[in-house]
């Protein structure tokens, strides 16, 4: 596209600097352009029977205010497909939910959505966690009284998980000297700062690092500096003992109680950062992950459990709860309710509950429902999943009598491999693969009451082993031959990701 616009600047010749006006004038028609191509596809996918994810966000920069949106879906081939259908800008209006409402819907109409069946050829939604823009989306169904399903970006609800720790008592107060020594060396110059801590670094064997700038709107950046500063921790405390004259560097200087206590903090946050970097991704679907990977975290949260020690260049190792400092383990106590509250209990009940669960099953490592430990998740509750999924499959997927299945190849010419035997490891996958061992059994699929179909085989077939690089998108697309009627299923529900 950027070529195009150089080559339209240039009218074709050599290239001619632009004046604002002529660059502005190509700007818009190559959007114009962008957006008819846009109509048309969308409208040629609707009319194939495709389903599309829809991500919304606001973006704001200094004056600038935008409503943001993208569309997904998955092709024939079965790779997710993203596209940009809105980026209005507020100009005078106010960031209430009807504006985000009203802006949204009539952005996905020009891009060739039904007026008043917006959510019929849309399966599921994701969006910033502020309260406007929930409300916002939860009216994008209203039209044709449809309860549309998603939820709030996986990562913002895990950043306000992060922060009911990181504002906990005792924890908080460690959060600010980072925060402060940060700032220190951001403004330092000169004989106490940056360039001293450097030259300490190198002096000490290690590769000159700049402290971490916080992010006023992000949890990880807090995370961040804690993490350089426990990596530098012999660094810090040498510039300390050089560093006694500066009132204000003085009040963020690390005692012994906090070096322990940002360590500690590290490592409990460690999975949370693991689990925002790993769901920050639009071309695959993480949505199928997304109860797995909420109660692991749980689970490394609870007040009696182990902390993983995981830090790079260090051998991994397991520190008993009752080892951790009273604060930290209150704090942790604090984010464990948090996560059961925000992911599991606001969540159940709705619409969005079965669409987890549904994508949950259409992962062959989650196809027997196998993901944490009964105590968790009773038995029950995954029969129930698997009620809804095979109701789905009943009712809009399988293949009628008068329409005959064709013939699904088998599974040894579909090149399945034996599972795997999961490896004991400390990582947040390898705590995922180890309570398949603990989780409830696989549904019953060898009922002589219930019709061997594509589904139940889909289900009979051993439950592979969590592996962190696995690409459900890509499992499918070998096997569409052995599926291809549950493919479609796939296609549609598994067109969105946790993230907006």
């Amino acid at each position: 596209m950027y070529v195009d616009l150089i080559s339209d600047i240039s009218n074709g010749s050599a290239y001619k600097p632009p004046n604002r006006k002529t660059l502005r004038q190509l700007v818009l028609a190559r959007s114009g352009l962008a957006k008819l191509q846009l109509k048309d596809e969308v409208t040629s996918l609707i009319a194939s029977g495709v389903k599309f994810g829809c991500g919304t966000d606001v973006w704001s920069s200094g004056d600038i205010s935008l409503n943001g949106g993208a569309i997904y879906y998955i092709n024939e081939d079965c790779r997710m497909q993203e596209r940009i259908f809105m980026a209005e800008p507020f100009m005078h209006l106010t960031h209430t939910a009807l504006n985000i409402t009203n802006m949204t819907l009539a952005a996905l109409r020009a891009a060739g959505f039904p007026e008043a069946k917006t959510s019929s050829a849309i399966s599921s939604k994701v969006h910033d966690h502020a309260p406007n823009v929930v409300n916002g989306m939860n009216n994008l169904g209203s039209e044709d009284n449809h309860d549309l399903p998603g939820s709030g970006c996986y990562c913002h609800k895990l950043e306000l998980s992060a922060k009911s720790f990181l504002g906990a008592d005792g924890v908080k107060d460690v959060v600010k000297k980072s925060k402060g020594t940060a700032n220190h060396f951001a403004h330092a110059r000169g004989k106490n700062g940056l360039p001293r801590f450097r030259k300490i670094q190198e002096d000490n064997g290690f590769t000159p690092k700049n402290p971490q700038k916080g992010s006023a709107t992000r949890w990880s950046g807090a995370y961040d500096q804690m993490e350089f500063n426990r990596e530098f921790q012999v660094c810090i405390q040498l510039y300390d003992l050089e560093n006694t004259s500066d009132d204000v560097y003085n009040k963020c200087k690390y005692d012994v109680e906090d070096w322990t206590m940002n360590e500690e903090a590290c490592a409990v946050l460690a999975p949370i950062a693991f689990a925002t970097k790993w769901a920050e991704g639009t071309n695959y679907a993480t949505k199928c992950a997304y109860l797995p990977m909420t109660y692991a975290l749980i689970d490394a949260t609870e007040y009696d459990a182990p902390v993983v020690y995981n830090f790079k260049g260090t051998e991994p190792k397991l520190v008993a709860a009752a080892l951790l400092t009273t604060p930290t383990r209150d704090a942790r106590e604090l984010m464990h309710r948090d996560l059961i509250d925000r992911f599991v209990a606001q969540v159940e009940g709705t619409s969005s509950e079965i669409d987890y669960w549904i994508a949950l099953f259409l992962d062959p490592q989650f196809n027997h429902g196998k993901f944490t430990s009964e105590r968790n998740v009773p038995a029950a509750k995954i029969a129930w999943g698997l009620e809804q999924l095979r109701a789905l499959w009943a009712r809009e997927y399988k293949p009628t009598p008068e329409v005959p299945d064709p013939a699904p190849a088998t599974e040894a010419g579909a090149n399945v491999q034996p599972p795997k035997k999961a490896k004991t490891t400390t990582s947040l996958f390898g705590l995922l693969a180890m309570t398949q061992s603990l989780a409830a059994p696989p549904p019953p699929v060898d009922d002589p009451a219930v019709e061997v179909d594509e589904l139940e085989m889909y289900l009979a077939r051993p439950q592979l082993t969590i592996t962190e690089n696995f690409n459900v998108l890509k499992w499918w697309r070998a096997h569409t031959g052995v599926y291809p009627h549950l493919v479609k299923m796939v296609r549609k529900r598994l067109a969105c990701c946790s993230i907006h």
